[in-house]
This record gives C-alpha cells, sequence and structure tokens, in this order.
C-alpha cells in the first residue's frame, strides 16, 4: 500500500512538471496617450507669471493665453502626458504659429494635439478691428495704449466707451486678468458668450449702446463681478435671470432700458446679497 502511494505521490510531480514551457509571461504596453497637462512656468520663461493652458482633451488642442504683449518664441514648456508615453516636443519652441504635438504611448500608437499660444495683445488688436479702438498693431508698449491699464504685465483695466465699436470679438475671452471693462457709449448689439471667459472681472459697464438686444446667459459665470451697468439701452427687452447668480454684486444700473419688468430672481437680490437695484420705474415681475 505505502509504494503504491509513493508511486502516485511520483507521477503526480513527474507529470506537474512535464508540462509545456511557454516562457515568461508577455509585458502588457500601455496604449494610454493622453496630454495632461500643458503650461509655461516663470522659472523657465520670461514672462511674469506662471500660465497655464487649456487642454480640450476631446478636441485634442491646448490654448495657452501670455500676460501682455508677452513674445511667443522661444518658450520652453513643460508638458505632463500618461505614465510611459512620450511627446516630441523638448527644450525652447517658437510658438508664434500653431503647432502639432505628437505623444506616443508605450505600444507606439501616436496622438496629436493642435498647440496654440497667444497672448492679450491679440485681443486688443481684435478689439481694434471692430472699431473698440485705434492701436496700432506695430506697437508692443501696451502701458502707452488708450484706454489700457496694466497690472504685472497683464492687461487689468479697458475702457472702450464711446468708439463706435459694434461688436465683441472672440479673442475677448483672452483677457482673463481684466478686472474693469467699460464699453458705454458704443452699438453693441450683443454681449456674447465668450464674456465667460473674464472670470476676474470685477465691473461691467455696458450703458448707453442702443442697439443692445442680448446678453448671453454666460454673464452668470462672472462670480466676481460688483458693478454692472444696463441703463439707457432702449432695445433690451430681456436680461438673463443668470444675473441672479452674481453674489458679490452690489450695483446694477437697468433704468431706461425696453424691460416691461425686471425678473423677480433678480429683485430677489436686493434682500439676499444687499445689491443695489437702480432700476427707475421699472417694476419687479
Amino acid at each position: 500500500m505505502k509504494k503504491f502511494i509513493f508511486i502516485c505521490w511520483a507521477s503526480l510531480i513527474l507529470f506537474s512538471g512535464c508540462g509545456s514551457d511557454d516562457g515568461p509571461a508577455p509585458i502588457m504596453l500601455s496604449s494610454e496617450k493622453e496630454l495632461l497637462s500643458f503650461q509655461f512656468l516663470i522659472s523657465e520663461n520670461p514672462i511674469d507669471g506662471n500660465v497655464i493652458g487649456e487642454v480640450d482633451s476631446a478636441n485634442h488642442t491646448v490654448l495657452a493665453v501670455l500676460p501682455g504683449a508677452t513674445l511667443k518664441s522661444s518658450l520652453v514648456p513643460q508638458i505632463r502626458v500618461s505614465e510611459g508615453a512620450s511627446t516630441d516636443i523638448h527644450g525652447a519652441y517658437d510658438f508664434n504659429n500653431e503647432i502639432t504635438m505628437t505623444i506616443t504611448a508605450e505600444d507606439g500608437t501616436k496622438s496629436e494635439y493642435t498647440i496654440t499660444v497667444v497672448n492679450e495683445r491679440d485681443a486688443l488688436i481684435s478689439l481694434s478691428r471692430v472699431g473698440a479702438a485705434s492701436w496700432s498693431s506695430s506697437t508692443y508698449d501696451l502701458e502707452n495704449w488708450d484706454g489700457v491699464t496694466m497690472s504685472n504685465g497683464s492687461v487689468v483695466g479697458l475702457d472702450l466707451s464711446n468708439n463706435n465699436a459694434y461688436y465683441l470679438p472672440p479673442e475677448i475671452r483672452y483677457l482673463s486678468n481684466l478686472e474693469t471693462l467699460i464699453l458705454s457709449e458704443n452699438v453693441l448689439r450683443e454681449i456674447p458668450d465668450e464674456i465667460e471667459g473674464l472670470k476676474n472681472l470685477k465691473v461691467l459697464s455696458v450703458g448707453s449702446n442702443p442697439p443692445l438686444r442680448t446678453i448671453s446667459p454666460k454673464i452668470g459665470s462672472l462670480r466676481s463681478l460688483e458693478y454692472l451697468r444696463l441703463d439707457n439701452n432702449p432695445n433690451l427687452t430681456s436680461i438673463p435671470t443668470e444675473i441672479s447668480q452674481l453674489t458679490h454684486l452690489f450695483q446694477l444700473d437697468i433704468y431706461s432700458t425696453g424691460l416691461s419688468a425686471i425678473p423677480s430672481e433678480i429683485c430677489e437680490m436686493e434682500d439676499m446679497y444687499e445689491t443695489y437695484i437702480s432700476r427707475g420705474s421699472t417694476p419687479c415681475e
């Protein structure tokens, strides 16, 4: 009996050790090739502050806005990609034109991102093309441009009143450091969605623009706004209720417009946030 048990045990060891040798398990290479961040650091570039690029993973694009009139040549980006992946951008680059960056995953598959670098001066030039100002595109000293206020190398104030401006270009969103924007006494027809890019805006004056009819609901995202002037706009017959989301607003001028009544949500701001609403004879809903 003992002999039989020993034979069975030995056979088990023999057969278990005689299987086919498949070698080491294959190494699985990652296919991840995402752009996680793109920025210009003050420690590596001649800029007045770190610039964090806006990465759109869905459309594979990056937008980086440099302060003031910062030159776009010879800039060194700091790029972070998926673990194990690599990029074909190294060292200093000239970003005066769009650049296509390729990210290669561990398994060799690739993805491409379009990198666009602009500066605040580009936004001002776009404004001058639609009648908002008469700045010269050949000069770079923004401190001496009429109506422009600078602080720490960035545009923080714009007075474009009485300039016959009829349109706010999409590039207005580049001015994310802007705190004061005066657009009174022009001929604007609308305040566009791009206004939401002005995250630091505290004062917005759009009074006395007779053709004005539309204000984007995106105005509700300007959470730093303290003073909003919409008065003397006879063709403004409605305003977005999203204005009621401006919890820091201490004054709203909305008299002499085409409004038959002010939305109740906005009127409630007087009690909720102690907002002073100058509305003339216009009643609340």
